[in-house]
């Protein structure tokens, strides 16, 4: 993978992780920010699953092969776009006056746009690659 997304993928990694750190270990500070009403133990699960996403992150950090990372990065362009939806569908239940509210939506976006963006681009890649090694053969 081109070094600059490997460098994108770290740095949403650490926030990603921070976020999630904060949510599992400061849960009642988390709920004075979070965009929707959360309570302790809710915060706590959905730390783990910001600590999984944060993973994923730090691993495409270092991972230099594109077919390495290339499942992981589909799965996270579906959960993204579900995440999104989900947004949408509730947003009603947001407290749009929290800047926390629009500091998540900015991050959803950014991030699922990087994801689909870099997708889309090592796939091209990735294909001509393919076809210059089939008409070679």
């Amino acid at each position: 993978m081109p070094t600059f997304v490997r460098r994108i993928a770290f740095v949403f990694g650490v926030l990603v992780g921070a976020v999630a750190l904060a949510l599992i270990f400061a849960p009642e500070f988390m709920a004075s920010v979070w965009p929707w009403p959360i309570k302790p133990l809710s915060s706590r699960a959905l730390g783990r699953l910001f600590l999984a996403a944060a993973t994923v992150q730090f691993a495409a950090a270092v991972e230099r092969r594109w077919s390495a990372m290339r499942i992981a990065v589909q799965s996270a362009i579906l959960w993204l776009s579900m995440l999104l939806v989900s947004t949408v569908l509730a947003f009603d239940q947001f407290d749009t006056s929290r800047p926390g509210t629009w500091m998540f939506l900015a991050f959803l976006v950014i991030e699922w746009s990087l994801a689909v963006g870099s997708y889309t681009g090592l796939e091209s890649k990735r294909k001509r690659a393919e076809s210059v090694l089939g008409s070679v053969r």
